[in-house]
């Protein structure tokens, strides 16, 4: 895990908050985010990157894929935007390094200014396009938990993830 922590100076180098690698044991799935997501979220049926969305996997599909992976970085930021652009650009840095299967997990909706295309038009950015957090069920509160990272309920943090191997 060593040679993976670049990947914690690069997300703190470029604006996160807080940036832990961590082992896959360590991410919380509660797949009772999936009735708040689907009866309570205003964005619900609104983004490519929802679970609402056709051909988009259901969290417990998801979560098939997720297990394949066993080291994640954790990112904690202080606006939507930064948490997408570090952690696209942690992944981005990962598959260079040869981590070809690295991959963000963050709210894409800050990149078309949250009035995505969906479902009349294609993605504007399908190569920087990733489900939130909260579309896969990950409990962002008991994942932080589990990582002694800052948590709050009804603060400006954003979480993000990118899966590193």
């Amino acid at each position: 895990m060593q040679a993976l922590s670049k990947f914690v100076s690069l997300a703190l180098g470029l604006g996160a908050l807080e940036a832990v690698l961590a082992p896959l044991s360590k991410l919380v799935i509660d797949y009772r985010f999936y009735l708040k997501c689907r009866f309570g979220c205003p964005h619900w049926n609104k983004y490519w990157t929802c679970p609402s969305a056709p051909d988009f996997p259901k969290p417990w599909e998801f979560k098939g894929i997720l297990d394949s992976y066993t080291i994640f970085l954790a990112i904690r930021t202080s606006s939507d935007g930064d948490s997408q652009r570090v952690s696209y650009e942690v992944e981005r840095a990962a598959q260079k390094d040869g981590l070809l299967l690295a991959f963000s997990i963050s709210n894409c909706a800050v990149l078309c200014n949250y009035e995505c295309t969906y479902p009349n038009f294609p993605c504007r950015y399908p190569e920087k396009a990733r489900p939130s957090p909260s579309a896969l069920c990950i409990d962002v509160s008991k994942t932080a938990h589990n990582l002694s990272m800052k948590f709050e309920f009804n603060s400006n943090d954003w979480y993000s993830y990118v899966f590193l191997i």
